[in-house]
C-alpha cells in the first residue's frame, strides 16, 4: 500500500524552524557528498528566457527548467591570469593598475598612444617596483584600421581574465560649432576602441571575457561643450547592455570627474560651480571595484550636491514648455485629439513659443 501525506512546509517553516533548518543542514551535506543527485533539470540564463519558455511550451524538457541569474561581471582577482587596461598610463588607467597590483594581478597588458618615452618608461619602473613579481607589459596601440590585427597578435596567447576600456579624450566644441573632427577624435578611442576590442577578443577566442568600460556622465546629465563626448558615452553604455544580453559579462560606469587623475581634473573649478565634486582617486577605486562585484550592466558614480545642481535645471526647456499651459496634461489632451502628422508641427510651435 502507498499512503500519501500533505506537508505544508510554509506553515512548518513557522511552527518548526529548528526542524527545517536540520532537514536542509542533512540536505545539503548530502549535496555535497553525492549521497543525493539534483532532479533532472536544464539550465537557462536569464538572457534566454524566451528560449526557455519556448523549449518548456514544446514540451522538449525532462524535470524542472532553471532560469540561472547572472554572475558578477568580475567576482575576484584571478592571479594566473592577464588584466588589459586601455589608457593604462592616463591617470584613471595608471591608478587602476596600481590597484590591480596590489590586489595580486601577476599580469598586466597596458595600451596607450603615447610611444614608448622616457616618461613612459618611468612610469612603467614604478609600476614593477609594486610588485617585482609581476609581468607588465606596454603597446603604443592607437585605435586605427590595424588595432584589431595588433591586438589579435598581441592576446592570442593570453588567458584573459577581463579587459577594462579607460581610453579616451576631450575635444570641447559648443554644439553650434562642432566639426566632424572633434566628433572622430572623441569617437575613435571610445567607440572604435571598444569595437576593435570586441573583434579581437572573439578572433582569440574568449569573446566572453569580462569587459568593464568608463564611461562618463556627460552622456547621462550632459555637458557644456561636450555633446561629441556624451555621444561617445552613449554609445560604451548602449553596448554594455548589447553585450551583456548575449551572456558576455559586461559593465559600463558613467563616471563623475576624479580628484587629481584623469582629463577633467583641470575643470574642477567650473565643476564645482554648479555641484559637481570632484571623485577622489581611492574613493573611485573602491566603487569600481564594488561595481564589478555586481551583475548589472550599467551604473553611474558622481559626487554631486544636489542642492546647487538642481537651480540650475530648474527652469530648463520642459517646463517652459509646460509653462505656457496652465497644467500639464492640457497639452496631453491637446495632442492626443490631433492627427499623428500634425502633433509634431503642433509641439514644434509650442516649443518655438
Amino acid at each position: 500500500d502507498i499512503d500519501y501525506h500533505i506537508y505544508a512546509l510554509d506553515e512548518m517553516m513557522q511552527r518548526e524552524p529548528d526542524t527545517i533548518q536540520t532537514v536542509l543542514a542533512h540536505l545539503a551535506s548530502g549535496l555535497e557528498t553525492g549521497t543525493y543527485r539534483p532532479l533532472p533539470h536544464h539550465d537557462w540564463p536569464f538572457t534566454h528566457i524566451l528560449e526557455a519558455f519556448t523549449w518548456m511550451r514544446s514540451a522538449k524538457h525532462t524535470g524542472k527548467c532553471v532560469l540561472v541569474p547572472p554572475k558578477p561581471v568580475l567576482p575576484s582577482i584571478n592571479v594566473d591570469g592577464a588584466y588589459l587596461i586601455t589608457g593604462g598610463l592616463g591617470g584613471i588607467g595608471y591608478t587602476l593598475a596600481k590597484q590591480l597590483l596590489a590586489d595580486g594581478a601577476r599580469t598586466l597588458l597596458l595600451t596607450g598612444r603615447q610611444k614608448r618615452t622616457a616618461a613612459v618608461r618611468k612610469q612603467l619602473s614604478a609600476l614593477a617596483a609594486r610588485a617585482p613579481h609581476a609581468k607588465i607589459e606596454y603597446r603604443t596601440l592607437p585605435f586605427d584600421a590595424k588595432a584589431v590585427s595588433r591586438l589579435t597578435t598581441w592576446l592570442r596567447s593570453r588567458r584573459l581574465q577581463a579587459v577594462f576600456h579607460t581610453a579616451g579624450c576631450l575635444a570641447d566644441q559648443t554644439l553650434e560649432h562642432l566639426t566632424w573632427a572633434a566628433i572622430d577624435a572623441v569617437a575613435v578611442p571610445k567607440v572604435d576602441g571598444v569595437c576593435a576590442l570586441q573583434a579581437a577578443l572573439d578572433a582569440v577566442g574568449q569573446p566572453d571575457t569580462p569587459l568593464i568600460l568608463f564611461s562618463s556622465i556627460a552622456a547621462l546629465l550632459g555637458s557644456g561643450g561636450q555633446a561629441n563626448y556624451g555621444a561617445a558615452n552613449s554609445f560604451l553604455d548602449g553596448f554594455a547592455v548589447y553585450r551583456q544580453a548575449h551572456g558576455y559579462p559586461t559593465q559600463s560606469i558613467a563616471w563623475g570627474p576624479w580628484a587629481e587623475v584623469g582629463m577633467a581634473k583641470v575643470l574642477t573649478s567650473r565643476h564645482a560651480r554648479y555641484g559637481l565634486k570632484a571623485i577622489k582617486p581611492t574613493t573611485g577605486i573602491e566603487a569600481l571595484m564594488a561595481c564589478v562585484h555586481e551583475t548589472d550592466s550599467y551604473f553611474s558614480i558622481l559626487h554631486m550636491d544636489w542642492k546647487k545642481w538642481h537651480p540650475l535645471y530648474a527652469d530648463g526647456l520642459l517646463e517652459q514648455v509646460l509653462s505656457t499651459h496652465t497644467q500639464a496634461s492640457d497639452l496631453i489632451d491637446r495632442l492626443e485629439r490631433l492627427p499623428r502628422d500634425a502633433q509634431q508641427a503642433t509641439l514644434s510651435e509650442v516649443v518655438k513659443q
